[in-house]
């Protein structure tokens, strides 16, 4: 179910690369444009009509486009222009999108920021509506030019655009009131430079400092206010791409090795869901050998901070197809000494993991991204960094788990048990998918297959589809957990069901899909058949909990299960709905997810869920995945596709020891028990069957193994 997993971050993606970005698209006779301008797209066509003042422009297929007015306007860092255009949205399909923009260059020429400043127009309008806002031109920046970028098919016409120069920030930036500022305690001095926006964090318990880079693409510093004893400073700023107030708190804690950096700015700051993002955490710099980065991504990762080939990848901080725990970090392994960077408010977060290079500065880093809240800034951030004078990554976690215990995150297993007794058997339980035995015509037959493996000696493992079993009794008398596949996401309009091989699935289309903020329906897995290809669409959250009411209870009747696999609900990122009748935000997407996997608890079924994350770890017992991020194993896992072979990533990374550590396990071992993915299992490529079993033999977790419909492959494979 992983075909679109990252659609949203792909398109936070192309937003993202601001630098030296150049696109096909351009009218190139200015604010008249006469007959027609043929135009090429990301693999589509195009055309610009110019008709009597309107400007029409039609793309029509998926991918990216752009129309740059050619109107060239001289500017200085720091100028204010309001910009703006009439725009009427004449179609627009699928996951399609429209901004109005602008494009910064440098004094090269070269493009400085491909989207910046980017405002959407009300969907919802048929009509002509007027789009418009306000800029600060940003630092390097010596001209700007008025751009409509789009993506997807689409036609939209265009009339009226301005942009004109109203001002300057630069008489307010008097540099004695932005001179650097020294916070200290007994543990750590953290200096800030708001000139450029960097920062040296000393520890001063062993004389490490940790630098950062200039993080002032977005901002710039009007004055500075510091408050006795030196613990906290407020930076009054400007957010350059809208033109607003923000103020950026820094606290250091009166004792301990930490301190965080608040942002604010309004809460109606305009900031279309994927296009604007604001960086204002200044990213971590550590060029030496011997640096690495700590990313939990899956079960846990080290990358070396010299290694130009480090791995370009966006990860939200809120599903377990990102970082399955809101943090990161880096460690000094000459000495031990750590860096821990983390938050609460990770619903609305992305992070790249990258090699950055600019004129001054080059190493892999993590870079955070705070993301708006339906399309807007919607409230205050706040980033927390702890140091460890020594313990290396271990120490890190170990944090890290002190905060997930002091917001109710560390429920154990234990714990659990009280209200799941079953979960005893879960304790080195193999997750057994034995798909082969729906094909065997009787129960007898079934149950002879799998009595083999209890006459081995097996008698704990997961029967992940006991719903193939008429009876599932007998096997739950030898101690095994009888659990079934189950998704709550996915749903089919109901003539291609069918056809999909997806009968029933259908509740809640259409009045219940997610949408979109263009009000298109939100696209989801595709379903390939013998018939064709058959595109799901996404049900919203806020009514999973209302069809699980209606289907759990009714299956329980039909045979005694003990648990059940609730496919994508921690692996999907975040989301948000802009349908009317239920709209939801990113966090409103967490908890409608949580309502879910505690209503399968509460039916006295031990949870599983695919990849896992953080916020559900009180509630899920068991993860498929955790140790198969979704980058790094085969690409066609989510359909096993016969003939895959190891991809290059697999040995790089998944694989690799070296790079591999057990992060999540640090930190949640006790609370969930983690596996392969089942497109991704023990056996999915006989020749690394070995260094799997190292692999869970080192993490202390049990194998994964699925066995598709071909029975001579069980027969083959059920010794090993």
């Amino acid at each position: 179910m992983m075909d679109l997993l990252f659609e949203t971050i792909v398109k936070v993606g192309l937003a993202c690369i601001l630098v030296g970005m150049s696109w096909p698209l351009q009218a190139e006779k200015g604010w008249a444009i006469d007959g027609v301008g043929e135009f090429d797209g990301d693999g589509g066509h195009g055309s610009v009509v110019y008709t009597e003042g309107v400007i029409q422009c039609d793309y029509d297929r998926p991918g990216s486009w752009r129309f740059t007015y050619d109107e060239i306007h001289e500017a200085e860092p720091f100028d204010i222009f309001k910009y703006g255009v009439d725009v009427r949205m004449d179609h627009l399909e699928g996951a399609g999108d429209l901004f109005v923009s602008v494009l910064v260059g440098d004094e090269e020429g070269n493009t400085l920021h491909a989207l910046y400043a980017p405002l959407s127009p009300d969907f919802s309008v048929e009509g002509w509506q007027r789009v418009e806002g306000e800029l600060a031109v940003p630092r390097r920046g010596t001209s700007v030019r008025l751009q409509i970028r789009g993506e997807g098919p689409t036609t939209a016409s265009l009339r009226e655009p301005t942009l004109q120069r109203t001002g300057s920030h630069r008489p307010a930036m008097e540099m004695d009131s932005r001179r650097p500022v020294r916070l200290e305690n007994a543990s750590v001095a953290v200096t800030v430079n708001p000139v450029n926006w960097s920062m040296e964090i000393e520890d001063r318990r062993i004389a490490k400092t940790w630098r950062t880079f200039p993080s002032d693409d977005q901002l710039v510093v009007l004055d500075v206010t510091t408050s006795e004893p030196h613990q906290q400073a407020v930076f009054d700023a400007i957010y350059l791409p809208a033109n607003r107030p923000m103020q950026l708190t820094v606290d250091l804690d009166a004792e301990l090795p930490e301190f965080s950096i608040t942002t604010s700015i309004p809460d109606d700051t305009p900031m279309p869901s994927w296009a604007a993002m604001v960086d204002t955490v200044p990213n971590l710099y550590n060029p030496a050998a011997g640096f690495e980065l700590v990313v939990p991504y899956g079960e846990g990762f080290l990358y070396p901070t010299d290694d130009p080939t480090i791995p370009h990848q966006l990860m939200a901080m809120g599903d377990g197809a990102g970082l399955t725990m809101p943090w990161f970090g880096a460690v000094d392994n000459t000495t031990g000494a750590a860096i821990l960077c983390y938050t609460h408010d990770e619903d609305d977060v992305l992070t790249r993991l990258g090699y950055r290079e600019t004129e001054a500065y080059s190493a892999g880093t993590m870079r955070l991204h705070w993301m708006s809240q339906m399309d807007q800034w919607g409230y205050d951030r706040t980033a927390r960094f702890w140091l460890a004078d020594e313990g290396g990554y271990v120490a890190l976690a170990r944090r890290y788990r002190e905060d997930a215990k002091a917001r109710g995150r560390v429920v154990t297993l234990k714990e659990k048990q009280e209200k799941l007794p079953q979960i005893e058997r879960l304790l080195g339980a193999p997750n057994c998918w034995f798909n082969f035995i729906w094909h065997l015509e009787t129960q007898e037959e079934r149950m002879e297959a799998l009595r083999w493996f209890r006459d081995q000696g097996m008698d704990r493992l997961i029967l992940s589809n006991a719903d193939a079993l008429d009876d599932t009794d007998p096997v739950i008398d030898w101690g095994w957990l009888t659990s079934q596949y189950d998704l709550y996401i996915d749903v089919w309009p109901e003539d291609e069901a069918d056809l999909a091989h997806v009968p029933g699935r259908t509740w809640g289309y259409p009045e219940g899909i997610k949408r979109l903020r263009t009000g298109e329906k939100k696209r989801g897995w595709v379903q390939r058949t013998e018939h064709g290809e058959f595109p799901s669409y996404h049900l919203c959250p806020s009514l999973h909990t209302e069809w699980a009411r209606e289907r759990i209870p009714a299956s329980l009747q039909e045979r005694t299960m003990l648990a059940r696999l609730i496919d994508t609900t921690t692996a999907l990122p975040l989301d948000q709905c802009f349908d009317p009748d239920h709209p939801m935000t990113r966090s409103d997407d967490k908890a409608h997810r949580i309502e879910l996997l505690e209503y399968v608890r509460d039916q006295g079924l031990i949870v599983g869920s695919e990849m896992g994350v953080d916020w559900a770890a009180p509630v899920v017992s068991y993860i498929e995945g955790m140790l198969s991020p979704v980058a790094y194993r085969h690409p066609e896992a989510g359909y096993l596709m016969s003939g895959m072979e190891p991809t290059e990533n697999t040995l790089n990374f998944q694989l690799n020891p070296a790079v591999r550590v057990p992060l999540w396990s640090l930190v949640y071992r006790d609370c969930a028990v983690a596996y392969w993915y089942w497109g991704d299992a023990t056996n999915t490529f006989p020749e690394l069957w070995p260094m799997r079993n190292a692999f869970n033999a080192l993490y202390v977790t049990p194998p994964l193994y699925m066995i598709l419909d071909d029975y001579e492959m069980y027969l083959e494979q059920r010794e090993r």
